[in-house]
């Protein structure tokens, strides 16, 4: 039957391997690594005062899986600082202040790292393949020019699905090429425009797009290289125009381009029959012809809020 489904974006969530865990947290007191850390999976040391993490303090801590060192005042990391942490999964360093970081040891075994919320002008740097990192969050940084590294990084992280670069300060797309990326933030940034061959044979298996929050006021590469895409979101820009009927996103099932200046319906009609989420509320058009939406019968989400619509069109195909 239809309704309506809400997608939760989680910030935050403690990952606890093997069930002991390590906390201390909150005290302002600790501004360094302390000294008698147990060697459990996991160790908790956020929001305290640690200024740097040298290349000694986590050597005997080699059952680590997790290590959350965010909302600290971190400013350097050793490059050998995790040397002896080779089962570390999840490394969570946001909310520090860090204008660079290198990993220099091999960390096989690494999936995820947040930097987010840290000074970095430029990318991570890391010595070799990390060949299971799959999650790269460095959203909230300084970043606005990478052009010349973030290739070369890219070469060193194989199986990286997911990479957050938002709130950068972008003001155009960065030069991204990956075989397997699935999944790309670029939201609140200050991006205007996206050439139109932008992503054709950049990202191949690219399934997730966030553009939210930019600058934007068109929408519509003619060259798409997104076949595989299944979320799209370019909500909150300043569209005036949105195109996708040459894009050739077969995959497509869910759009938000909600809250934009569009003064006449988005052409989403040609290609995107397998929709299930169209939020296109806070907009400026308001007639939604009945044969408009009669081709999406798998629609699970329709959102209109706040369109001064002179007609309520016919939602009787969405019953089931």
């Amino acid at each position: 039957m239809f309704q309506n489904i809400y997608f939760s974006y989680t910030i935050f969530t403690q990952i606890i391997y093997g069930g002991l865990a390590y906390n201390l947290n909150n005290d302002n007191t600790v501004t360094s690594i302390p000294d008698d850390i147990p060697n459990h999976p996991t160790v908790n040391l956020n929001s305290n005062a640690i200024k740097q993490i040298n290349s000694t303090e986590l050597q005997t801590l080699t059952s680590l899986y997790t290590l959350y060192v965010g909302n600290n005042d971190i400013n350097y990391i050793s490059p050998q600082a995790f040397s002896n942490n080779l089962n570390l999964r999840n490394l969570q360093l946001y909310g520090n202040e860090l204008e660079n970081i290198t990993f220099g040891t091999a960390l096989p075994l690494l999936k995820s790292v947040s930097l987010s919320a840290n000074s970095l002008n430029k990318m991570p740097q890391f010595c070799c393949i990390f060949p299971l990192l799959a999650d790269l969050n460095l959203y909230d940084n300084d970043l606005e020019d990478i052009d010349s590294q973030v290739n070369e990084v890219l070469l060193k992280l194989p199986a990286l699905l997911k990479l957050n670069l938002g709130q950068n300060g972008f003001t155009t797309m960065p030069n991204i090429s990956s075989a397997i990326l699935e999944e790309l933030h670029m939201n609140y940034n200050d991006i205007t425009s996206i050439d139109k061959n932008y992503f054709s044979g950049r990202m191949p298996q690219l399934k997730r797009l966030y553009l939210t929050s930019n600058d934007l006021t068109y929408f519509g590469p003619q060259e798409s290289g997104l076949q595989f895409l299944e979320y799209l979101d370019v909500g909150y820009n300043d569209l005036t125009e949105f195109d996708s009927g040459r894009l050739g996103m077969q995959n497509l099932q869910h759009l938000k381009i909600q809250s934009n200046e569009l003064a006449s319906l988005p052409n989403i009609t040609s290609n995107h029959l397998g929709l299930l989420t169209l939020d296109f509320g806070y907009n400026d058009f308001n007639v939604i012809p009945d044969e408009y939406l009669a081709p999406f019968s798998n629609l699970e989400y329709l959102d209109m809020s706040s369109l001064q619509l002179t007609q309520i069109p016919d939602l009787s195909h969405l019953s089931k």
